[in-house]
């Protein structure tokens, strides 16, 4: 399973650091990207609309949509790993 994360470096001088992304994110972003009539294509867009919902959802941000969020980032990256779950899987 990919583990997706992030890092967020925003206007304030806040640097957060290897946040994980949930399922719930994913999902949120995609409703915000059609409501908004946002094309929901790979590239910078759809990472940095991922990282809205999660910050939304970790409460670190006051900002009310993603326009006005964005005016608060510096810079971002979205990241994936494949690490394996430690737990194994039983029949």
């Amino acid at each position: 399973m990919k583990r997706f994360t992030f890092d967020l470096e925003t206007t304030d001088g806040t640097i957060h650091t290897g946040v994980r992304i949930f399922a719930a994110d994913r999902l949120k972003a995609v409703k915000i990207a059609r409501t908004n009539e946002i094309p929901w294509e790979d590239g910078p867009e759809a990472h940095a609309l991922l990282i809205f919902a999660a910050v939304r959802r970790l409460g670190l941000t006051t900002a009310d949509n993603f326009d006005d969020w964005m005016n608060e980032v510096v810079d971002f990256a979205l990241g994936a790993s494949d690490d394996e779950d430690p737990t194994t899987a039983t029949a």
